[in-house]
């Protein structure tokens, strides 16, 4: 089920790496995650597309800040063998278009630890940018980490959406 899969990647250790809590957590745990009715966040399956449709990740909203027009966003694709297809980007770029034009937010913020190249690349392919650094932040095998912060406004998703639309990438 969708639900199995949630549960075996977020204790995954190569996915949980990454994640800002980074300990593995039990069944009921997550599922008290998914069950739990929040005003300011919302989880999408991520799905492949074709004859064989298939779940292999989640992507979210947090921190939905209506009066600031801002929100964090997050991504997570627990399918290893789908990594660098691009799923990763059609994702954060179909949730971008939504939440700006849909939601009217006026700013996105993404959080990836300093390690995490492979997240700091897709933020930038979707146009986020780097706004600070959070130094020592996060604790990974016994040392501390920086994390990123990036963010990302209306008018520099727009000129990122047209190259994503016509195929050329960013």
């Amino acid at each position: 089920t969708d639900f199995d899969d949630c549960w075996r990647w977020i204790n995954d250790p190569n996915v949980r790496e990454w994640l800002a809590s980074f300990l593995p957590i039990t069944e009921r745990e997550e599922e008290q995650f998914f069950a739990r009715e929040r005003q300011d966040d919302f989880t999408l399956a991520i799905v492949t597309r074709g004859e064989q449709a298939e779940h292999i990740g989640n992507i979210g909203v947090h921190r939905i800040h209506r009066a600031d027009r801002t929100a964090e966003i997050g991504i997570l694709i627990g399918k290893s063998a789908e990594w660098g297809k691009r799923y990763g980007t059609d994702a954060v770029m179909t949730l971008c278009r939504y939440l700006f034009d849909d939601l009217w937010l006026r700013k996105l913020i993404w959080y990836a630890l300093v390690p995490n190249e492979r997240s700091i690349r897709l933020a930038k392919r979707c146009g986020f940018t780097e706004e600070a650094v959070l130094v020592a932040e996060k604790r990974r095998h016994g040392t501390f980490v920086d994390m990123i912060r990036l963010v990302l406004f209306q008018p520099q998703f727009d000129a990122t959406w047209a190259h994503h639309r016509a195929g050329t990438g960013h």
